[in-house]
């Protein structure tokens, strides 16, 4: 199985649309991500940039508008291919830029091109393998070169899981994906309207996240992603902006690893700010983080368990995951404990049978989902031998 590929393409869908009737706030967003991991759109003018996963192409016009000299777009989705194709002629098909859109799966692509960026924007994580597929993409970044990727770990992705299992709580397993959209839309739909700059819709987002299947999926965190590419590529910048490293310059003499290492202990120490979007924390022990992290990854297994296998076991697991992960969030700020604990409640209400349940404060939790993470393929220093 393909990750998500199968089952957009069995649905006949790509459900990653964006609302970019407000094209210059699309842009200023864009421009604002772009600013956090380190790209500055004027000296990629020129340069080559190859896109995997670019989805419905809503995102291509604004790379396009950076003016690179060649742009190559990859993705496997026949229906989102289509929707690039249209949007990059509407927006770019005057220009001088050297367009191609090519369909093919991320580990068949091949090329002997290597390029001044790669991006892959919302496609490793939830891969079977996603380090590996992380590896195969990083092939095409030249030497000092650079690579964009997002990054979910279980603590930033905590909210929507819970949805997945309220979800599975309040439909039948043998529904009809229309019949689960039909019941979901108007359960989760307002969640999704607290979230400010939603630019996807109801529908969409659901099936993305809610209905799509993860099981034999992982996830991939910052650090894992880093590790998987140390120690060729060095940690550039991240979306969310939390890296912090106080050295001086001047010390920094050893290899550029270092910055990796200090990046994975400020993504530890910070790692509590993914559970909850609406609070903000400053940073605390590396362990206490590790523990956490720990419980939401049981929570994300035992959830992704028993949406495809709705036993009594696989309930069980939940359950009891949920218990260890209350006491993990017992410190955190109180509106998190209490959207928590809310969710419980709406948990007793759908087992029950009802429908028409009062979410609570749950309703407006969300973490921060995908993180964006930049790395630079390391080149020699070039310094010159002296005569």
């Amino acid at each position: 199985m393909k990750a998500f590929v199968d089952f957009y393409t069995k649905e006949g869908i790509s459900p990653v649309a964006q609302d970019i009737e407000d094209l210059e706030k699309h842009f200023h967003r864009r421009h604002a991500l772009y600013r956090h991991v380190g790209i500055v759109p004027g000296l990629l003018s020129g340069r080559s940039i190859l896109e995997f996963g670019p989805g419905s192409g809503h995102n291509s016009i604004v790379t396009a508008a950076m003016h690179p000299a060649r742009y190559v777009l990859v993705d496997a989705n026949p229906v989102g291919l289509e929707h690039t194709r249209d949007l990059l002629q509407r927006f770019a098909g005057s220009g001088s830029i050297d367009i191609s859109v090519v369909q093919s799966f991320i580990e068949d692509f091949e090329t002997s091109e290597r390029f001044d960026l790669v991006l892959c924007e919302g496609v490793l994580p939830t891969q079977e393998a996603p380090t590996e597929l992380l590896s195969q993409i990083a092939r095409f970044v030249r030497s000092g070169g650079m690579i964009l990727i997002t990054c979910i770990d279980a603590a930033s992705y905590l909210a929507e899981q819970l949805r997945r299992f309220a979800a599975a709580l309040a439909t039948h397993e043998e529904a009809s994906t229309e019949e689960k959209l039909a019941i979901l839309v108007p359960l989760l739909g307002p969640h999704l309207d607290t979230i400010e700059g939603m630019g996807r819709s109801h529908e969409d987002w659901i099936l993305d996240n809610v209905i799509q299947p993860f099981q034999g999926r992982a996830l991939m965190g910052l650090d894992e992603a880093i590790d998987a590419l140390h120690p060729d590529f060095s940690v550039h910048g991240t979306s969310p902006s939390f890296l912090v490293d106080r050295r001086w310059y001047k010390r920094i003499t050893g290899p550029a690893s270092d910055f990796n290492a200090v990046a994975n202990q400020m993504y530890l120490a910070e790692l509590h700010n993914f559970i909850d979007a609406r609070t903000e924390h400053s940073v605390r022990k590396r362990e206490r983080n590790r523990s956490l992290l720990a419980a939401c990854n049981e929570a994300y297994q035992g959830i992704v368990n028993h949406s495809e296998a709705r036993s009594s076991a696989a309930m069980a697991r939940v359950m009891k995951a949920l218990e260890v992960l209350r006491s993990e969030l017992a410190d955190l700020d109180p509106l998190t404990v209490r959207s928590f604990d809310d969710f419980l409640r709406v948990v007793a209400r759908l087992q029950a049978g009802e429908r028409d349940v009062d979410w609570g404060n749950f309703a407006s939790w969300f973490g921060q989902g995908q993180q964006y993470l930049s790395l630079v393929r390391d080149r020699p220093l070039g310094i010159p031998e002296s005569s």
